[in-house]
């Protein structure tokens, strides 16, 4: 799945489920955070 297919699949989530707006910015926060985690661990 690329990045454009789950921005939107998280875009029609969001449209689906309206109580969970307040949250992407925690849970972008904690994946960018991950996601250099992974960066550090996979490069030499």
């Amino acid at each position: 799945m690329t990045v454009r297919e789950q921005r939107r699949e998280i875009l029609h989530r969001l449209d689906e489920n309206p109580s969970l707006k307040p949250y992407p910015e925690k849970a972008i926060k904690y994946a960018h955070e991950s996601g250099l985690d992974l960066v550090v661990l996979e490069t030499p």
